[in-house]
């Protein structure tokens, strides 16, 4: 008899939350599928300066895993196994490579870099070590060539 092994499945791994809203209505769908799933091997590391990720996981499945094509009739099956019981094993293995989170202090990870325009301005300016104010002082003399202080000169000006 042959021995009987654990799995954690997918659904204890991966939490719906991490699901972007474009796919909220899938959500039982996905739900389901992370349940049928079983999971073994997996290995997550990140290097010192977190610009590298290495990600392994075997996925174990004990049904046919089915996508239906539309209206075709026909489905592509990713185990079509013969044997009852016997597990379908996929290794899938990732490694991501994003130099730029080497240079932002505190970055852990993607998600919480903020993609909007005025995120990538300050993720800009915190690699460059520079400020709002100093930014504004080096190019204002090159706007409105001064004498003395740019800033107090404009104030007065336009005053």
């Amino acid at each position: 008899m042959a021995a009987s092994n654990y799995y954690p499945s997918l659904s204890d791994l991966i939490s719906l939350e991490i699901i972007p809203e474009e796919f909220e209505n899938l959500d039982n769908g996905i739900e389901g599928l992370l349940d049928k799933l079983f999971y073994k091997n997996y290995f997550s590391s990140r290097s010192s300066d977190g610009a590298t990720i290495n990600t392994k996981i075997d996925i174990i499945s004990y049904n046919e895993i089915a996508y239906d094509l539309g209206a075709t009739g026909f489905r592509l099956l990713i185990n079509p196994g013969s044997i009852p019981m016997v597990p379908f094993e996929l290794s899938i293995g990732a490694s991501v490579v994003w130099p730029v989170l080497a240079f932002i202090p505190n970055a852990q990870g993607l998600s919480n870099l903020n993609f909007e325009k005025e995120g990538l301005i300050d993720m800009i300016f915190q690699i460059a070590g520079v400020n709002y104010r100093t930014l504004f002082e080096k190019c204002l003399p090159i706007a409105f060539p001064f004498s003395g202080d740019p800033i107090n000169e404009l104030v007065t000006n336009y005053n």
